[in-house]
């Protein structure tokens, strides 16, 4: 798992132990010795202060295919110097996921980025109706009301696809491809724009941005 440090508080419990204190968690952390759990507060707290002093570069809503289902979910984005986090609403402290941008590259979509998005939308419709088809062979009843819903999903998906392909951007990880998009072409622009600054300087001086 990973512990996101902005906003955190870090304390000692004893000598080889102590606390990270995170908005939506406490975690007890043990290590070796005394001396090298001075070293990781004393790195991990650096690391918190240098969090308090690196605004977030941008924030709002972008709407992400999803990885799995492949529909389109609209989550509250944060772009900081490294990560671009995203959480299910503005509310919610803990983040859904993050994406590294070291490494990482942007790109706006083209046509065949979206003849295989739709064609990997069918794939998992008719995996879904497979394996529906299995399970109804005990429950008739379970597929006529399930392979409606599987359906309707799908179709969304793609049509979601073609009214927002000219805002639509995704960003290349070494574990995952991300599409997203935001509310109007205007939106979208300035996301990819900050993005891409954000990409370049980790990619080429590794250094922290400013806006």
């Amino acid at each position: 798992g990973v512990i996101y440090l902005r906003n955190c508080k870090i304390g000692t419990r004893a000598k080889n132990l102590f606390e990270l204190i995170a908005p939506y968690r406490t975690y007890l952390l043990k290590s070796n010795s005394e001396q090298c759990t001075l070293n990781w507060i004393t790195a991990i707290g650096i690391q918190i202060e240098a969090l308090k002093t690196n605004k977030p570069i941008k924030a709002g809503y972008i709407t992400k295919l999803g990885k799995i289902r492949k529909n389109w979910k609209k989550r509250w984005f944060i772009l900081d110097s490294y990560n671009l986090l995203y959480y299910r609403n503005q509310k919610d402290t803990k983040p859904a996921g993050s994406i590294t941008l070291l490494g990482s590259s942007i790109e706006k979509l083209q046509e065949e980025d979206f003849k295989n998005l739709s064609n990997s939308s069918e794939d998992i419709n008719n995996n879904n109706n497979n394996n529906n088809n299995i399970h109804n062979n005990v429950n008739r009843k379970s597929k006529r009301e399930s392979s409606p819903l599987i359906r309707k999903r799908s179709i969304t998906s793609v049509r979601l696809q073609k009214d927002h392909k000219k805002h639509c951007f995704k960003v290349i990880t070494d574990n995952r491809t991300y599409f997203l998009y935001a509310q109007n072409k205007n939106d979208s622009t300035c996301w990819f724009n900050e993005i891409l600054k954000v990409i370049m300087y980790n990619n080429t001086t590794n250094t922290i941005p400013e806006k």
